[in-house]
């Protein structure tokens, strides 16, 4: 009866027989175990200590009492009986085990470790601590070996939940998520309305980008827990990256009247920001902050706003702030000396820009073309058109700063080798979506063009927006020129000499700079074209669509002078 779980027949059965022979100890000792699983703690000790009196060398009463002090938390105490039970009998290994886990409980890791080591000595068929020596080792960082005591587990006994869910916990955390998910549904098999279980699942899709499953897992803790703590974010993350940004808005928002998160306030802050809600968008990155002053993203974001805004004094303050928290970041720098005109620097730093790029790619053609009403792209490859024969052309193209492939798109049809390079792997994951590049490289720009050599065509549509020097990627760009061959790029217009890091955090060029550099570098000035590359706050940002060409130098006659010829 008391096996079965049906404990006031099982209670009621061990009172006759104590009632028959009050110093029957099994008697004694299963009422006391029934009644410490009823949390009657003070009872069962005195039926223990009676039963004591009567056979004071039987192991198991002495380990039973420990197991009572230390659901009470009397460790020592705990500690004292396993050891007593250990003295009648030096090969008792559940006393042993049990040893393990009041020592556990102490913190007192390596003397727990030795004790289950020991019990598994004594009896290598001894689930339970092979479980908690898996378990231990696991804290431990031994992720291999802990990986192996708790598949022993497993085996010895197949219906053990909780050692599937250890194991998945330890493969999620070594980012094995196929096996993490494996075991979580393993243990859910068992436990199927295990919410714990269901939670955890729901980041090992998400992490494994499976990501309707995942939305499928927290949907299910919140119909066995809808009151659960943070289940409201990961779903608000998972269905986010399916890119539904108005229902992840709203999980969100529920996540934040359930159980305010500081993620879930930074995140809606995010998703408003993209929806140009920027007063909203403010006050949700203000919450964020008072759960936590140091959350870095918080300022560089409201310092994002600030500038959209036009308030330069408010934005400087914000990445001053940033600045403090995260000292000497080259990127938060670079946008300090844009806004206070100081230390202008000879470029942007490449973690800028790749993180720059790789937030924006996802929505960059559409709001690019559509919001920004960009059109460079066009008026490059029209010029190209307009400077040579491109009739039947088999060229080898190199597309520096491709992003997403806009200029590929157009550049497609004339190339026999389309060779796109950039810094944001989001941006060339878009590219490559599009099956426009022969080949497509994650690099520096100055790298690309000392690779890349024998080019018919480079082609820089608004990139040279983040580079202030030319000097030297104008010389890479003479020498990976066939002869003949174009270099067609636009900039953004200043009649600030050289050049100037704007406002905007991009740099602008005046033409009497380039025209220099192209007299220096030995190019032929084709053409250079006063254009609109784009709007910004609904204003026409002006540039120049500039085309050199690498002409073919007579023997002897290296001048750079008598290649320059003005034809704007």
């Amino acid at each position: 009866m008391h096996e079965a779980g049906k404990l006031e027949e099982a209670k009621s059965l061990y009172q006759k027989l104590l009632a028959e022979n009050p110093e029957q100890v099994e008697a004694l000792h299963g009422l006391a175990v029934l009644l410490a699983q009823s949390k009657h703690y003070s009872q069962a000790l005195e039926l223990l200590d009676k039963a004591t009196t009567v056979n004071i060398k039987l192991p198991s009463l002495y380990n039973s009492k420990g197991n009572i002090y230390l659901r009470l938390g009397q460790y020592d105490k705990a500690i004292s009986e396993y050891k007593t039970a250990i003295a009648y009998d030096h090969k008792y290994a559940i006393a042993y085990n049990n040893l393990g886990n009041a020592y556990d409980r102490k913190s007192l890791l390596d003397l727990s470790r030795n004790f289950y080591e020991q019990a598994i000595t004594l009896s290598d068929h001894y689930a339970d601590a092979h479980f908690n020596l898996g378990v231990l080792l696991a804290k431990l960082g031994e992720n291999e070996t802990a990986i192996t005591h708790l598949k022993k587990s497993i085996a010895l006994e197949p219906h053990r939940a909780a050692a599937y869910g250890q194991l998945a916990e330890l493969y999620l955390h070594l980012q094995d998520f196929n096996k993490a998910i494996e075991y979580y549904l393993k243990r859910l098999d068992y436990e199927p309305k295990h919410v714990a279980s269901y939670f955890s699942l729901g980041q090992a899709y998400l992490q494994n980008k499976n990501i309707e499953e995942a939305i499928a897992a927290f949907k299910k803790v919140l119909i066995l827990d809808p009151q659960h703590d943070e289940c409201n974010h990961f779903l608000g993350n998972a269905v986010l990256a399916k890119g539904d940004t108005s229902m992840a808005l709203n999980y969100y928002l529920r996540q934040i009247t359930r159980q305010p998160i500081l993620e879930s306030y930074y995140n809606v802050g995010v998703l408003l920001m993209q929806q140009n809600r920027l007063k909203e968008s403010t006050q949700y990155f203000t919450e964020a902050l008072t759960l936590d002053p140091g959350y870095l993203p918080t300022y560089l974001n409201l310092g994002a706003i600030y500038l959209k805004l036009n308030r330069i004094d408010e934005a400087i303050k914000q990445y001053q702030t940033a600045l403090e928290i995260q000292p000497n970041d080259p990127e938060i720098q670079h946008i300090l000396s844009a806004l206070s005109k100081t230390n202008t620097p000879d470029q942007a730093p490449s973690e800028y820009l790749s993180h720059l790029f790789d937030h924006y790619a996802r929505y960059y053609d559409q709001h690019l073309t559509e919001h920004l009403q960009y059109k460079a792209h066009a008026l490059l490859f029209q010029a190209i058109q307009e400077e040579s024969d491109v009739q039947g052309a088999e060229w080898t193209v190199l597309d520096l700063g491709c992003g997403t492939g806009l200029c590929g798109e157009l550049l497609k049809p004339i190339a026999k080798t389309l060779i796109g390079v950039d810094i944001s792997e989001k941006m060339l994951s878009v590219a490559k979506s599009k099956h426009l590049y022969d080949i497509l490289q994650h690099q520096e720009i100055m790298e690309a063009l000392d690779q890349y050599t024998d080019n018919h065509l480079i082609v820089a549509g608004d990139v040279f927006s983040y580079i202030g020097k030319l000097d030297t990627l104008f010389s890479k760009a003479f020498k990976a020129l066939k002869p003949n061959g174009l270099f067609v790029f636009t900039v953004e217009k200043t009649y600030t000499e050289p050049y100037e890091l704007q406002k905007t955090i991009r740099y602008a060029h005046s033409k009497r700079y380039l025209e220099d550099l192209a007299r220096n570098t030995s190019f032929s000035w084709r053409r250079c074209n006063n254009i609109v590359l784009r709007k910004q706050h609904n204003n026409p940002v002006e540039g120049y669509l500039v085309v050199l060409v690498k002409e073919n130098q007579p023997v002897g006659d290296s001048s750079p002078s008598k290649s320059f010829n003005r034809h704007s």
